[in-house]
């Protein structure tokens, strides 16, 4: 891991990440650019976390950071690029 990024607020915006990197998306209960609703799918380096605009937002955050922290161990695979 080269870096953890906390942010808190509302408004998903990314001005520190390149263009290309950044999440675009007018779906906001599953973000279509993310496998698992965590990785980006061009780079699964890069992970959003708590992008969803649901109810239960805590509980899914908790299991998002279990599913990170698996795949960042190797506990657990993602699907191959498209």
């Amino acid at each position: 891991v080269d870096a953890i990024i906390l942010c808190t607020g509302y408004k998903h915006h990314f001005p520190f990440l390149e263009e290309k990197l950044n999440l675009k998306t007018l779906n906001r209960l599953w973000p279509n650019d993310l496998d698992k609703g965590i990785f980006f799918k061009s780079n699964h380096k890069l992970m959003f976390l708590g992008m969803q605009d649901q109810w239960f937002t805590f509980n899914m955050f908790d299991a998002q950071a279990w599913c990170a922290r698996d795949v960042i161990l190797g506990t657990t695979t993602l699907p191959d690029k498209a």
